[in-house]
């Protein structure tokens, strides 16, 4: 485990994952296949899809947005 003066804190675990998280609550985790997830203390994750280049977001409040690489866009309520 790697802490910064910023109050950063690194792990990096045996199977390769590597999880940054801030003292404000956000964190990043980079996985091995090179997708990538972050995560705010609202709620909010973001989950990006490396080999199929798709990045998903869920908000706090349950709706759901996908970005694939060709541009579309589309969002799921909860509703």
């Amino acid at each position: 485990m790697f802490w910064f003066m910023s109050g950063k804190k690194e792990i990096r675990f045996p199977n390769g994952v590597l999880r940054e998280s801030w003292p404000d609550g956000y964190m990043v985790i980079h996985f091995e296949n090179k997708d990538v997830r972050q995560q705010w203390p609202c709620g909010k994750m973001v989950y990006f899809f490396f080999e199929q280049g798709i990045t998903q977001t869920l908000l706090s409040n349950g709706d759901k947005i996908l970005l694939f690489k060709s541009g579309q866009l589309e969002k799921h309520f909860k509703d």
